[in-house]
This record gives structure tokens, C-alpha cells and sequence, in this order.
């Protein structure tokens, strides 16, 4: 989410709310949603509070403040992701998916996306052979 346009007339509430939208965002821009499980699915850990997060950034910041940035947020939403944590679960994946490249071309001298696509297709002979079952073990860190 872009920060908003000023939403404050005292230039320390507004400093307060840019910054949470700096590190926030409203779930609708990076979480899964599900009805049927309840709402949004909080894979990057739960959900983020404005007060609580502002108060903890911001100890000795006057508690009027703090309440003044918190009522404009939450006209916003009520619920936040944090940026970094969506980052750094984008690292992990990313990372999951090297690992499970490097696992396929040293077990089979193929990629990743090779190796899927063969397994998918039946193409992988005798798929109970050590290397393969090495491969298939780190399937989950290929994101699907």
C-alpha cells in the first residue's frame, strides 16, 4: 500500500502514520484469502495492530499522538502484514528453491523445473531410486 496523502494536519501525527505505512500493509495486497477458513490466511505470521506497533516503535512518543495516528490507520483497516516479514518469506522461498534446484541437478544433472515437469509427466524412471527420492524429499521447497 502507498502511504496516503497527508491525512493529518500536526506534522509529528503524520510522521507517525507514514512511517506505518512504510512497514505495514493492508492484507489484501500480499495475503491468501479463504471464506471457508475464516478471512485472510496469515501466512506471514499474525496479524499487526497500529497502536501496538506504533507504541512499541515509538516509546516516548505522547500517547495523544500515538491515538491521533491510530484513528486516521484505521480508517484504513485494522489488520496489517508487516513488509519486512513478507520480504524476508520471499528470501526463504527463494532460497527453498535453490536448494531444491541444486538437489536436482546434483542427483540427476537436470533443474528444478526440469525435474518437475518430468516427475508430473511420468517421465522419471523407477522414481523410487535413492537420488530421485533425495529430489522428491525437498519437493515442498519448490512451491509446488
Amino acid at each position: 500500500m502507498s502511504i496516503p496523502e497527508e491525512q493529518h494536519d500536526n506534522p509529528d501525527v503524520q510522521r507517525l502514520i507514514n512511517w506505518f505505512f512504510e512497514h505495514y500493509e493492508d492484507p489484501v495486497h500480499s495475503l491468501p484469502y479463504d471464506s471457508g477458513e475464516g478471512g485472510y490466511q496469515w501466512i506471514y505470521g499474525p496479524p499487526h495492530d497500529a497502536e501496538e506497533e506504533l507504541s512499541a516503535a515509538f516509546p516516548d512518543e505522547d500517547a495523544t499522538m500515538i491515538e491521533q495516528a491510530v484513528s486516521v490507520i484505521q480508517g484504513y483497516g485494522v489488520e496489517w502484514v508487516g513488509i519486512a516479514e513478507k520480504q524476508e518469506a520471499g528470501r526463504d522461498w527463494l532460497q527453498g528453491r535453490e536448494l531444491f534446484d541444486a538437489a536436482a541437478r546434483r542427483n540427476l544433472g537436470i533443474s528444478g523445473d526440469d525435474f518437475l515437469a518430468r516427475y508430473d509427466a511420468g517421465e522419471i524412471r523407477n522414481p523410487d531410486r535413492p537420488e530421485v527420492m533425495r529430489v522428491l524429499m525437498l519437493r515442498p521447497f519448490a512451491g509446488r
